[in-house]
């Protein structure tokens, strides 16, 4: 859906990384205390330990459901030849972080309702296993109101069936930017022609929806602070992405279709793998006085990057024999490196590109084709801005010698 915050690294998963934002941890807490309540009375007293446990189990399982839908999003927007930058949870749900919108309106279907595709099996398959306990326990169980004697997993399996299901409904009504209003933006889309009018109908319901939500939570607050607290601030977070999507494609103009080709260094100063420690500091560290280097295989793909510490860290008698094959990381590439069709408006949301500085532009096949730094991406894009504004654009950058 939306989201969130400075990231908190999780696990990896086929190439993908899953974080969290720091107020996801205030969801959690707040999922454990409700479901606390509900597995004390399924348990009864004296089993505070055993009830805190479920809670916590059933809390995880649930932020996995929700991992799940995501990674249903990031499955298919790959399959649909676009990247994934992450997933992260947040306090209102997760996001799945592409690095540019799906090229066609068929795509961005497909991408778009892979998330509820993932959720509706959840619910589906947990519900299946509460009917199957039989009609009465299935009644009470699916209306959320455990009793004393029921099946704590039972009870478990019922609620996270319910929930997911109740999110499905959610997620599914037609307000940018949840996905709902992403299918609503692809079928005005198809229907137009227009990318544009597609954006702007989604984003509009997304404002009402978004203000509806708002609505209803000063409503609850008088009977239920909390809760009336927490749809305030969703309907906020839904009217300000709505807004934001809007203003974004008017601001940038021409600056949504650069991509890292247009603005990267295309002739990098790189290191072949067979290189020795000794040549690696000699003609390259000591030379150019850079602390790092890519490091390409001889069909030219990057292969990860040397540091000078790591040649100076081999003893002076094997720096002849030691190729820098040896000291890269092979598996910091994902992290390093970014596909050159990279539109530069998602290469700023990159973390990795906070935090390093630089990527390694690469093609299709991982061939190393340049080098891209934050300050050509934000020159790229401050240029662009101000030709749309018709504002005289900034200086090339100098030409790499």
């Amino acid at each position: 859906m939306f989201g969130g915050s400075q990231p908190l690294p999780l696990f990896r998963v086929a190439g993908v990384s899953v974080t969290a934002g720091w107020s996801w941890l205030l969801a959690l807490g707040y999922v454990v205390f409700l479901l606390l309540g509900s597995f004390n009375d399924v348990l009864g007293p004296g089993k505070d330990f055993e009830a805190f446990a479920y809670a916590v189990a059933l809390s995880f399982l649930f932020f996995g459901s929700i991992v799940l839908h995501e990674f249903g999003h990031a499955i298919v927007a790959r399959r649909n030849g676009v990247g994934i930058l992450g997933i992260e949870l947040w306090l209102l749900g997760g996001l799945a972080k592409m690095d540019r919108d799906p090229a066609t309106p068929g795509a961005e279907f497909r991408v778009a309702a892979a998330g509820p595709l993932v959720t509706a099996v959840v619910a589906a398959a947990c519900l299946g296993v509460t009917a199957a306990a039989g009609p009465d326990q299935f009644e009470h169980l699916a209306q959320m109101t455990a009793q004393p004697g029921d099946e704590p997993w039972l009870v478990g399996i019922a609620w996270l069936g319910m929930v997911n299901a109740l999110l499905l409904v959610f997620n599914l009504f037609p307000a940018y930017p949840l996905d709902g209003g992403r299918i609503a933006r692809a079928a005005v889309w198809k229907l137009t022609g227009d990318e544009a009018r597609g954006t702007s109908f989604a984003a509009a319901l997304g404002r009402v929806f978004g203000a509806g939500l708002m609505i209803l939570g000063v409503l609850l607050l008088g009977g239920n602070p909390f809760a009336g607290v927490i749809f305030i601030y969703m309907g906020f977070s839904i009217m300000q992405s709505a807004r934001g999507i809007v203003a974004q494609r008017g601001l940038l103009g021409d600056a949504t279709r650069l991509t890292v080709a247009d603005v990267m260094d295309t002739r990098p100063v790189v290191m072949a793998g067979d290189v020795s420690a000794d040549r690696a500091l000699e003609e390259y560290f000591w030379r150019y006085h850079w602390q790092w280097f890519p490091v390409v295989d001889l069909s030219g793909r990057f292969v990860g990057l040397v540091e000078q510490q790591q040649a100076e860290s081999v003893d002076e008698t094997e720096r002849a024999a030691r190729s820098v094959d040896e000291l890269v990381d092979r598996s910091s590439v994902p992290d390093r490196s970014i596909s050159q069709d990279t539109p530069l408006t998602a290469v700023l949301a990159n973390h990795n590109m906070r935090d390093f500085g630089a990527l390694m532009a690469v093609d299709d096949h991982g061939v190393l084709t340049g080098v891209v730094t934050i300050e050509q991406v934000q020159r790229g894009l401050r240029d662009a801005i101000a030709r749309a504004a018709g504002a005289p654009g900034g200086n090339p950058p100098p030409p790499t010698v």
